[in-house]
């Protein structure tokens, strides 16, 4: 599916569902593949997305903490001063 997914959207649908013998695409495949693209595909973007915020916060959190208390450098005074 994920396959289906992105080479659908990369490419146009170059590896979309088979068509009839007229090289028709049918009207089921041809409305799923729509839906599918418009509503399955961001549905998926936003779930890995938020997979990977869970999986990184705790990091960026902790990077941002040690970034914040960290003494400036007598060259980063220098820059900011000027």
């Amino acid at each position: 599916a994920t396959h289906f997914a992105v080479s659908a959207l990369a490419t146009g649908g170059l590896t979309g569902p088979p068509v009839n013998k007229d090289g028709i695409l049918p009207l089921e495949p041809a409305v799923f593949c729509g839906v599918f693209c418009l509503i399955g595909i961001p549905l998926f973007a936003l779930t890995l997305a938020h997979f990977a915020r869970v999986l990184v916060e705790s990091h960026v959190v902790a990077e941002e903490k040690r970034a914040i208390f960290r003494p400036l450098e007598r060259k980063e005074f220098d820059y900011a001063k000027s």
